[in-house]
């Protein structure tokens, strides 16, 4: 009886140590690059952060690299690669390791067509709240990580941050949620900001009050905002 018992408990182990890098694999990892006219004289810069989130890919990721601009909701993603995952086990490590070389080449080479490609009339416009439905759907109800590299400054049809005020937050936010423009992200969704710098130019005043802004909207999208600031740190 105690061999039958212990014989049960090795085989769950077993099967709990084989689900979870499958519990891993496709993990949304999903870049949005901000393309908006203030940002196109940092597109070197940007790269550079994009490329730090690549570098940091370990396997298991479902990696979608997508513009902001002023038609973030329609926009398809510029790359979209699966990294293997890496399981101790069974992976030869030699193949996995120029696998993800490949793949990281890949991703970087349509980051080029990204950064490179001519900038339209709309681009000018920074729909970033638009860019997050995207990042929702695109995740397909699993947690992952959202990385925005971007100045913030959302100019759309639902917002002009250039003259946001604190006081104006609430009714912002109001208006965003009353459209359905709120994403719901499931719960351990963290989400990434670097490139404030582009925003350099702007009042301390209003840098605050659009820090504030998303801060409270991704509260209240049950996301958690890691960092939010000139570049990555957190990775």
């Amino acid at each position: 009886m105690r061999r039958a018992a212990a014989f049960l408990l090795l085989a769950a182990l077993a099967a709990g140590c084989a689900a979870s890098p499958a519990a891993q694999q496709n993990r949304p990892v999903i870049v949005l690059v901000d393309l908006s006219g203030s940002t196109e004289a940092v597109a070197p810069t940007y790269k550079t952060y994009v490329q730090k989130v690549v570098d940091s890919l370990q396997g298991g990721e479902h990696l979608l690299i997508l513009p902001i601009s002023g038609t973030s909701l329609t926009a398809a993603a510029t790359v979209d690669l699966q990294f293997p995952a890496y399981r101790r086990l069974t992976t030869n490590t030699f193949t996995h390791n120029r696998q993800m070389k490949k793949l990281r080449q890949e991703a970087m080479a349509g980051v080029d067509t990204l950064l490179s490609a001519p900038r339209t009339a709309t681009a000018q416009r920074t729909a970033i709240i638009d860019g997050l439905l995207q990042a929702r759907d695109l995740a397909a109800g699993q947690p992952g990580s959202i990385f925005i590299i971007s100045d913030m400054i959302e100019d759309s049809d639902l917002a002009r941050f250039e003259t946001l005020a604190e006081s104006e937050i609430p009714a912002v936010l109001a208006e965003v949620e009353a459209a359905g423009r709120l994403p719901q992200y499931p719960g351990n969704t963290r989400v990434h900001v670097a490139g404030l710098g582009a925003a350099g130019q702007m009042d301390p005043a209003r840098v605050l009050a659009v820090r504030r802004f998303w801060e409270q909207f991704f509260t209240r999208a049950g996301a958690h905002l890691v960092e939010y600031g000139p570049e990555f740190h957190s990775l």
